[in-house]
């Protein structure tokens, strides 16, 4: 009998060679990896998170500008998007153009005033004003809560912009602003490495759209916790501690990294030391030990010891826990970088400010808050860039000094700085005793009585409250100055609304032309015939200024403005009569008769 067949023994499967092996594990991680980018591509080609990856975008109708985008800075944050300055700049300079590009937080955007109270402006006006005749820019590039990630960020689409100087005001936001240490907004840690990587990410086209459907709360400041209240993540933030020199530290290695790209392409950066108010600002913290030395500061400024109370009100402000004041220790960061580049140059605007402070301590008379400079305060500031510029940059060298920067500003400007700065201490942290909804309460009443007093305060009360448009409201007031013979407010609010509007016209030419009209208004005459004469009417705008130094007998700045509006339009009328006047007060009869008739022949 045959024996029983046995079943033949199972044989394992023969492994996969080693090269089909690595293969399927490639093409597992790389699937995903396409697919991503295939979806990236798409959503790129369909114009997803175009602006947030362009911080420079076109400006509609006028092609030849450009702009800071708000979509940029939106990438650092969820649910804000902080506001920038409309500051047009031309996309493509001549090589006359002086180019100045700003960056930095809310203090260089201009908080609380509106951007063209701001240093950059009042900068850009005292630069024109050295240069007769000569295109300036000086583009406000500052947004509310960033910090020196957003500003290396910036970096290569500056550098491409090619200015020919770059001012920087930044420090105060390394612990609460966008990706701060002590924040909310943007990866919490220390990492700088994966808080580079989040901000790079954060301009997919994949990321920025799924951000623009989660998008949080976009409601009016009256309506809302204050920007303060919602970025605090670490509420005391011990001095030397972990998070302490976390911040000081990602400060300066952003900033080397920015400032080692500005070397590389040739690029003169002016960096300003950081200033705050000391004598007027309690700590914003609960340390007692801040409180403490804060009030032994105000008893020795109370005896007179004006030394002894500045080292207190110091201490009080490297003790207090709540760092929305840059520690001491980040100005050592800016000597030491300041001092590291060849391309940098030091602006010590802190020493400015304590300089001009009563008693040598920075206080109420140059700030508005706990760090934002009033409208002196800014003017000063302008007056620190422009006076270290003026000794280095090779075109301003010889240039004739025009004296301090104006401090001045409009009806309308005066009740929303008030508001904003209503809106900004009415809560947290300046007032932990109220509720959010308590410091609503206080914003709204304050901008209700606004609107009851009627005039110029209502008109700013109704750009927060409202959203009327910052540009009807100037309009509005301007109109309204002007019917009821004001003509230095009136003048004032043409500034402010040139600004908002810097590509028309004849607003341009009848807000001059009213300047002119009487030589008691010279200083606001001269502001804005230098806005006109680099943004919507050059010519216009520099025979403008020709004819207020011939009227003050500034021969020499008078030709260097007629011989930029001769080169740009031969045949302007206003030139060619200026032109005669000059001829003859020089003495050059026969050719001051040449321009008079071809003056002649342009009104026939």
């Amino acid at each position: 009998m045959d024996p029983v067949a046995q079943p033949a023994e199972a044989q394992p499967a023969s492994p996969l060679p080693r090269s089909k092996r690595a293969l399927f594990t490639a093409l597992a991680i790389a699937l995903p990896l396409v697919t991503v980018l295939l979806i990236e591509g798409a959503l790129r080609l369909a114009g997803v998170g175009e602006e947030r990856r362009r911080p420079f975008v076109p400006i509609p109708e006028h092609e030849d500008f450009v702009a800071l985008s708000p979509e940029f800075g939106a990438s650092f944050f969820r649910g804000f998007t902080p506001g920038v300055a409309f500051d047009p700049i031309r996309r493509h300079p001549s090589a006359d153009d002086l180019r100045v590009i700003a960056l930095g937080g809310s203090s260089t955007a201009g908080f609380p005033y509106s951007f063209y109270y701001g240093f950059p402006a009042r900068l850009e006006d005292r630069l024109s004003a050295m240069l007769p005749g000569r295109p300036v820019e000086v583009a406000n590039l500052g947004m509310t809560a960033t910090n020196s990630y957003t500003l290396l960020a910036l970096t290569p689409p500056v550098i491409a912009r090619a200015p020919d100087a770059v001012v920087i005001y930044a420090g105060h936001n390394e612990y609460y602003g966008a990706f701060g240490t002590g924040g909310t907004e943007g990866w919490t840690g220390t990492s700088i490495p994966l808080k580079r990587f989040g901000i790079a990410a954060s301009r997919w086209a994949l990321v920025s759209g799924l951000s623009g459907l989660v998008r949080g709360d976009r409601s009016p400041p009256t309506q809302s916790r204050t920007l303060m209240a919602r970025v605090v993540r670490e509420a005391s933030i011990e001095r030397d501690g972990d998070l302490y020199r976390a911040g000081v530290r990602q400060y300066e290695a952003n900033l080397r990294d920015a400032l080692r790209q500005f070397e590389a392409a040739g690029v003169p950066v002016f960096l300003a030391t950081l200033t705050s108010n000391l004598a007027d600002q309690p700590p914003l913290g609960d340390e007692r030990a801040a409180a403490e030395a804060f009030a032994r500061g105000r008893s020795l400024l109370a005896s007179g010891d004006t030394t002894a109370s500045r080292e207190a009100f110091l201490l009080a402000k490297e003790l207090d826990g709540l760092r929305f004041r840059a520690p001491e220790a980040m100005g050592d960061a800016i000597r030491r970088l300041a001092d590291e580049f060849a391309n940098v140059t030091l602006v010590d605007v802190a020493a400015q400010f304590r300089e001009a402070s009563p008693g040598g301590l920075e206080g109420a008379s140059l700030f508005t808050d706990h760090l934002h400079p009033n409208a002196r305060g800014y003017a000063l500031m302008a007056d620190a860039f422009a006076a270290s510029m003026r000794a280095t940059l090779p075109a301003l060298r010889g240039a004739e000094d025009p004296g301090p920067a104006s401090w001045d500003i409009d009806p309308v400007e005066a009740g929303l700085s008030d508001l904003q700065l209503t809106i900004l201490t009415s809560g947290y942290p300046f007032d932990k005793s109220r509720t959010p909804a308590e410091a609503e309460a206080v914003a709204r009443s304050r901008a209700s009585a606004m609107i009851a007093e009627g005039g110029a305060s209502a008109l700013a009360a109704r750009i927060v409250a409202e959203g009327l448009p910052p540009d009807e409201a100037l309009g509005r007031a301007a109109r309204e100055a002007t019917a009821a013979g004001d003509t230095l407010d009136a003048l004032r609010l043409y500034d402010g609304l040139l600004h908002w509007r810097p590509f028309n016209r004849a607003l341009a030419e009848r807000a001059v032309a009213l300047a002119l009209a009487d030589p008691a208004y010279d200083g606001p005459s001269s502001e804005l015939a230098r806005f006109a004469s680099t943004h919507a009417a050059p010519v216009f705008g520099l025979n403008a200024l020709a004819a207020i130094a011939l009227r003050n007998g500034n021969l020499a700045r008078a030709e260097a403005l007629l011989d930029a509006a001769e080169r740009a339009d031969p045949q302007s009328s206003e030139m060619l009569f200026n032109r005669a006047r000059l001829l003859v007060v020089q003495g050059d009869t026969a050719s001051a008769r040449t321009y008079f008739e071809r003056y002649q022949a342009t009104q026939r």
